[in-house]
């Protein structure tokens, strides 16, 4: 199922969202306007109707992409497809701000005096406002790498120790920057998919008939289906966080613990003589 119009916005930002709105809707008029009206407009020749339409259905299309997945056949998690629309819509505003700067400009001996500038101020300020608060929100003043560096460091060891035709794999849900933890592993297994990754769950559930190898190894290590899986893929080392998935190789006599700390776990599947 695609988000909602609501979570839509929160992932793109509300100022974003709704200037892109308003400049879509705007770049439209403005080429409408420019077709019917027998008025003679200065700006006229500089809107390209091909170029606006681009502008418009780019941010338009992934947008019932990310909210309709099942009518256009898309496969891919909607929240991921919203973040691609950051720069299509970004690019709206700036067209249709360029836009609205020129045209105030050609007729402003039309308009009060300070009207442009006054218009524009404000407009301004309502876009840097909420550039402001991201910033706030998203920038710490001493940001938190130690998670990060336990992934790093627990990578680095498996690079060098794990041989040539093992798989290993991880998970995504918990571990703190896991998905650079494959450029360790040069020409380990088979191709750059490794180490295999448990996905986020809402994959598995919103999509059954995909595989659950990788959601049960870690989840369920103990199964008959997972020992299975672990058998068929070669999987060797695992790579989980201490305080979430810990539990259940700690009570499983088949796998060795190698590496440890507040963050990252390790083990290593014993191979069956």
């Amino acid at each position: 199922t695609g988000l909602t119009l609501a979570q839509y916005s929160e992932m793109q930002g509300s100022i974003r969202f709704l200037l892109g709105i308003i400049s879509a809707t705007g770049l439209f008029l403005l080429v409408a306007y420019a077709r019917i009206t027998p008025r003679k407009i200065i700006w006229k020749e500089y809107i390209s109707s091909y170029a606006i339409a681009i502008i418009i259905a780019w941010p338009l299309i992934l947008y019932c992409m990310t909210t309709a997945p099942e009518l256009l056949k898309v496969n891919i998690l909607s929240s991921r497809i919203a973040t691609y629309s950051d720069f299509p819509l970004a690019l709206a505003g700036g067209v249709f701000l360029g836009f609205l700067m020129f045209a105030l400009k050609k007729e402003r001996e039309s308009l009060p005096q300070n009207f442009a500038p006054i218009l524009l101020s404000c407009l301004f300020l309502f876009i840097f406002s909420e550039g402001i608060r991201d910033s706030d929100i998203a920038l710490k003043a001493q940001p938190n790498t130690e998670s990060a560096v336990q992934t790093f460091h627990a990578a680095t060891y498996l690079g060098r120790n794990t041989p040539n035709g093992t798989w290993s794999l991880k998970d995504h849900n918990y571990i703190t920057a896991d998905t650079w933890m494959k450029v360790f592993f040069p020409g380990k297994g088979a191709d750059y998919s490794n180490p295999l990754s448990r996905g986020f769950f809402a994959r598995y559930e919103s999509k059954p008939n995909r595989e659950h190898c990788t959601l049960h190894m870690i989840s369920e290590p103990e199964k008959p289906l997972s020992q299975e899986c672990f058998d068929n893929l070669a999987i060797g080392p695992i790579i989980v966080h201490t305080q979430e998935d810990a539990g259940q190789f700690e009570r499983n006599t088949n796998f060795t613990k190698f590496y440890e700390n507040n963050e990252i776990s390790g083990y290593w599947r014993k191979q069956k003589r």
